[in-house]
């Protein structure tokens, strides 16, 4: 049992100590306000304080049962603050609301309110239903105001650009359009805590996010008066959407109307088209060519793809500004630089290897106009084992290539070149790996109909890329112990080249043993179908024969 001396303090009390504080009177109290390391963006750690970057505060609280405190003192502009409050600890502390409302006054800004709000009680089978009705009515109006605000930019991008440079990068807005809104999500904080939701009723950055708009939103569709603000927000920001769009919308109708009737919606491109080089035989060059060329004309497949190329984007912006999921990767401080080797970076290479690689798989499969296999068809390649050298290459060409450069780059700028090297080798064993697994049974030309739909199998190479995530954080330690050896490196690198081998190896043997020719589903079927009968007894279906 502690002496009373120690065990109770006054507001008094800590005020005098925060006056030692913001004087540095001695040493010891100017090393603890030296920052040592990261707790989330914007917020810094020094000796039993927080550091907020952008006031010049320090701070810290505390809670035991039924009491909570705030301290803060900011030597910039020389005032320190002590709230005491005789309150059991709840999600949201009213010791930091009231110690923010004091400094806001202090710095003469619009302070927080401290007014109480009532929720109502909410149960049974009544109150399970209005939350249920809510969330869906608040999901269908957050995508409507999604949606319109893509009108808009659209509608804009008609009025001010000449139809025929409008359809060229029309597809583009859009997937910049999916990108920001993806990036935005992640970057914000995702859970909406205490500071979090102070923020969002503020001026900063955070009351700028439809996420936290629509969430006010949520609570007062399902009764709750707690965050009017970001309702008001929300209701606002969704009738300028939609009104927007009306707008722009009528403007593009009246002004492009007769010209969408004159002309046509795909407009021939640049004489001479792309230079590509070639990539093997004569075969290999055109199914690889044609991928790309493709890809390069069609919105619906580039779509696709910035869908998962997004997806991994933001799983990467996670890994990175997350502090909490570093140290859980590494085993280590949060505040390791960026100079050496570390888990956000080797995880993201790695799982934009994978998003990358499956997303591309994912539209092969997908072709891009039933009547364009006339071209493969008259040209005789029938043999599903000569195009499986062809899709490979695409699909490492479209997907391998551009993540494993982008990864080399930032790589070999950060890190000593030796370890760079060594993860880079063993990031192209895993993607070599991964494409062979894609094009297991993939015995067709990429973006044409050449089999049968339900005959792809293609959602089991995406479950199974979404299940080995699960094991990322796994990987990324094994690997930060491997980098750390040379020797293990190599050997590393050289089992996965093992690995890859015996992928191809399996891949090319289902290739030939599996399926002959490849059979274009665009082909009729026979009009008159005989039993084939057999000397054995046994009958089957097919075709007359010739």
């Amino acid at each position: 049992m502690l002496p009373p001396s120690f065990r109770c303090s006054t507001a008094g009390d800590l005020l005098t100590y925060l006056e030692a504080q913001l004087q540095g009177s001695s040493a010891a109290i100017r090393l603890s306000h030296e920052l040592r390391g990261d707790l989330v963006p914007g917020i810094r750690i020094a000796l039993a304080w927080a550091y907020n970057e952008d006031t010049g505060t320090y701070w810290h609280n505390g809670a035991i049962s039924a009491y909570t405190s705030h301290a803060l003192f900011n030597p910039r502009e020389g005032y320190a603050v002590v709230v005491l409050v005789n309150q059991a600890i709840s999600l949201v502390a009213f010791a930091d609301l009231v110690a923010q409302h004091i400094q806001e006054r202090l710095r003469g800004e619009p302070a927080i309110s401290l007014a109480s709000v009532i929720v109502p009680a909410s149960g049974g089978i009544s109150g399970v239903a209005r939350v249920f009705a809510a969330y869906w009515l608040t999901m269908l109006l957050a995508g409507m105001f999604v949606y319109c605000s893509v009108l808009v930019l659209q509608g804009l991008a008609v009025q001010l650009l000449p139809r025929r440079i409008f359809l060229r990068v029309s597809s583009y807005l859009q997937l910049t359009a999916f990108c920001v809104i993806l990036c935005v999500y992640v970057l914000q904080p995702l859970v909406a805590g205490a500071r979090s939701l102070i923020a969002a009723n503020g001026n900063g950055l955070l009351a700028w996010s439809p996420s936290y708009w629509f969430l006010g939103l949520f609570q007062q569709l399902n009764g709750s008066p707690a965050l009017p603000l970001l309702a008001r927000r929300a209701w606002m920001a969704l009738a300028i959407a939609v009104g927007c769009t009306a707008i722009v919308y009528t403007l593009s109708y009246l002004r492009t109307l007769r010209r969408i009737a004159e002309e046509p919606d795909i407009v021939p491109g640049a004489r001479g088209g792309v230079w590509l080089p070639r990539f093997g035989s004569a075969l290999e060059t055109v199914i690889v060519q044609f991928s790309i060329r493709t890809l390069l004309r069609s919105r619906w497949h580039r779509l696709i793809l910035a869908f998962y190329l997004g997806v991994g984007f933001a799983f990467m912006i996670l890994l990175v500004k997350a502090p909490a999921v570093r140290q859980q990767l590494e085993d280590a401080p949060v505040s390791d630089p960026w100079g050496q080797v570390n888990a956000p970076l080797l995880a993201a290479t790695i799982a934009m290897m994978g998003f990358a690689t499956l997303g591309t798989r994912v539209i092969f499969s997908m072709p891009l106009d039933l009547r364009a296999n006339w071209i493969f068809q008259i040209t005789g390649v029938r043999r599903a084992a000569e195009c499986l050298e062809a899709s490979r290459r695409s699909l490492l060409v479209l997907s391998f290539v551009p993540v494993w450069l982008a990864s080399a780059a930032a790589c070999l700028w950060l890190w000593p070149w030796l370890p760079a090297a060594g993860h880079l080798a063993i990031l192209a064993g895993l993607g070599l790996i991964l494409a062979e697994i894609c094009l297991h049974g993939f015995q067709k030309i990429p973006f044409t109909c050449s089999y049968l739909p339900g005959k792809s199998q293609v959602h089991l190479s995406v479950l199974g890329g979404l299940g080995l995530l699960g094991y990322l954080g796994l990987s990324v330690r094994y690997e930060l112990r491997v980098l750390e050896d040379f020797g293990g490196t190599i050997a590393v690198v050289v089992v996965l080249a093992l690995i890859a081998a015996c992928a191809r190896w399996r891949t090319q043997a289902a290739a030939r043993s599996e399926q002959e020719e490849i059979q274009f589903e665009e082909a009729p079927e026979p009009a008159v179908q005989t039993l084939r009968l057999n000397r054995d007894g046994s009958w089957e279906v097919g075709a007359p024969n010739p």
